[in-house]
Formats: structure tokens, sequence, C-alpha cells
């Protein structure tokens, strides 16, 4: 799959997608709920 970062900017955030301006101790906590998103386990 090829991902296109202009493209994704373009359509802004949506349910899958949210924009950081800094990675801390809550984006990461924020893209552990993204990945799981369609359920399943996570780990940590």
């Amino acid at each position: 799959m090829s991902v296109n970062l202009q493209d994704l900017i373009k359509f802004g955030e949506s349910e899958n997608l949210e924009f950081k301006g800094k990675i801390d101790d809550r984006a990461v906590e924020l893209a552990v709920a993204f990945a799981n998103t369609k359920g399943g386990p996570s780990y940590g």
C-alpha cells in the first residue's frame, strides 16, 4: 500500500488519521488507539 503524505494532508483528519505537532506519551497512546480501532488485543 502506497501512502501519499500530501493526499493525507489534503483530506485532513478523520476517524483513522490525526496529525500531531510533536511525539509525546499522549501521541503514543493515540497511535495505539488508532491501530486498535477495529478491535483486537493491544499489549503495552
